[in-house]
């Protein structure tokens, strides 16, 4: 039985050791931050095929198992048999690789001198028959895999993007700041984002396995905090986690990273996961980080709980943020996102009193906010008010950054009910506390400049309005989905940022420092390095999704 093999992807960058954030512990090579130079000696590298359901060359993937081994006469009793891969499987391989050369080619790529390399693979077929123990064989097949991936990035690389060099534009090169990657199907951005010095990641087809474009991201693991990181940036984390890396205001029109057809259990896992955002809404917060400077108008909005609420669950069934709600609206996530996202809870007890310093707010409303909401009419009316004040939410984060931006879920429910029962009379709690959030939006929306003028104390005015559609009653289900989609997506970036801030408070602590260094300038480094402008008209068919 073959599987899917838990590594081997390639980065267009040349190795280094890649950390999260500029100039606090996580060092220069930030991919997060900085945009990072291309190995312009193996640019094939950036075009190396990903596996993906139903595709010929999966076999370049696939990691034999025992039962393809087949002992040679004389030793299936041993308990180290000498033995070689079955021949269909060789068979198989060889076939897939040989069609790489079926079609005619020019005399650029035949004369290449990395072509000229890889007829050493035919000797490494020939190793794949000679009797060896299974760990050998295996270990010849994974080289023989490996040159072949580079073999047909190469020959990507020479037939389909070299030739747009020829072009009169294609060795100018565009300056973007702070662009830090893009994953595209699209070759002409290949080419412009290569001679821009950033790496890009050439998907050829949008139906590549979710488990493998996830990968490993962060294990269950006794090591410390930082360890979690350092195994991130091992594994390629830019291909691990594509939410963490896309912006709020960036446009994710090429890659499509819903999962379709894996049909198990575990797949069916919802996104509220990836947020840390599903569970109760009075909960904690996946990603948290101790507070620090804020207005005063926001500090209470999301100070930790100073009691837990009790709960109906059955005894041994924690409440916490990652069950999943019973909504056909809600997301679907990535097995391994999940994964990672519930190897973190052990730093977020939510049956015990928060830690010192971690926040209980969220950066956008919680997702469960609108999928647990039983009443419709309320529910509708969540994301009507939703759309029509989301850019000033969104605006918010980069703006104020991500810390100050943290509200409680009440919070969250009172901004998404302005209109349904929007009373702001100062003679009441809840009529002063939706006054204080309005006045806070508005003077967000304020900075705005003058594209986008909008009034919290009266919606009436406002229009709900999706990707250009303007709504007035329930949306569809499937509209809903892609809300909750863009939700997740910018909570899950901003929130992992929080978390690894408070990740790096326990380290220092542990080794005796104060984290004080960096507290005050965290919101400010934040809002800095998240401001990204990319013109829709650096590429003919819309950017494509550009990390930052």
């Amino acid at each position: 039985m073959m599987t899917i093999p838990p590594l081997m992807l390639n980065s267009p960058n040349s190795p280094q050791q890649v950390r999260l954030r500029r100039q606090l512990h996580y060092g220069e090579h930030d991919i997060l931050l900085n945009a990072q130079p291309i190995n312009h000696t193996l640019p094939h590298h950036a075009l190396i095929r990903f596996p993906g359901p139903g595709h010929a060359t999966d076999i370049f993937w696939a990691l034999p198992s025992e039962d393809d081994f087949e002992p040679i006469d004389g030793q299936k009793l041993s308990g180290t048999p000498l033995g070689h891969l079955s021949s269909t499987l060789i068979k198989q391989l060889y076939t897939e690789f040989t069609n790489l050369f079926s079609s005619p080619r020019s005399p650029s790529f035949t004369n290449d001198p990395e072509i000229k390399t890889f007829p050493r693979v035919r000797h490494l077929f020939s190793q794949l028959s000679v009797p060896s123990l299974f760990q050998q064989a295996v270990m010849r097949w994974r080289i023989a895999q490996h040159m072949i991936l580079l073999i047909d990035a190469r020959i990507t690389w020479l037939v389909e993007v070299m030739p747009m060099f020829a072009e009169p534009d294609a060795w100018k090169v565009h300056t973007l700041r702070n662009v830090v990657g893009a994953v595209t199907e699209d070759p002409l951005a290949v080419e412009q984002l290569y001679w821009a010095g950033i790496p890009v990641w050439f998907y050829r087809g949008l139906d590549v396995s979710s488990t493998v474009k996830v990968q490993n991201w962060i294990k269950e693991e006794d090591n410390p905090p930082c360890d979690h990181y350092r195994k991130m940036a091992e594994e390629c984390w830019t291909i691990a986690s594509p939410a963490a890396i896309f912006g709020a205001d960036l446009i994710h029109n090429n890659v499509d990273y819903s999962v379709k057809s894996t049909a198990s259990s575990s797949t069916s896992t919802k996104l509220s996961t990836l947020s840390g955002s599903t569970g109760n809404s009075d909960s904690n917060a996946l990603a948290a980080g101790p507070s620090c400077t804020r207005s005063p108008s926001s500090a209470s909005s999301s100070q930790p709980h100073k009691k837990q609420k009790t709960t109906n669950n059955p005894p041994g069934v924690q409440r916490n943020k990652f069950l999943k709600p019973n909504s056909p609206i809600m997301p679907h996530a990535f097995p391994k996102w999940v994964e990672a996202a519930l190897s973190l809870l052990h730093h977020f007890k939510v049956d015990e009193q928060p830690q010192p310093g971690v926040n209980c707010g969220y950066v956008l409303p919680e997702p469960a906010v609108f999928a647990n909401h039983q009443n419709e009419v309320s529910r509708a009316q969540y994301f009507l008010t939703y759309l029509k004040v989301h850019r000033v939410f969104i605006a918010a984060i980069n703006l104020l950054g991500p810390i100050v931006c943290q509200r409680s879920a009440k919070d969250w429910r009172r901004l998404l009910l302005l209109e349904l029962h929007g009373s702001l009379h100062t003679n009441t709690h809840e009529g002063t506390a939706r006054l204080r959030l309005c006045n806070e939006m508005n003077e967000v929306a304020a900075r705005m400049g003058s594209s986008f003028s909008i009034d919290l104390t009266d919606l009436s005015l406002a229009s709900a309005s999706w990707k250009g559609h303007i709504y007035t009653g329930r949306l569809p289900d499937d509209m809903q989905t892609e809300v909750l989609q863009e939700i997740f997506e910018i909570s899950f970036k901003q929130e992992f940022m929080l978390l690894d801030r408070f990740l790096y408070r326990l380290v220092l602590r542990s080794q005796g420092r104060e984290d004080g260094e960096f507290e005050n300038e965290y919101d400010a480094s934040t809002q800095e390095d998240q401001n990204l402008v990319i013109e829709d008209a650096f590429f003919s068919n819309g950017p494509p999704a550009f990390g930052h």
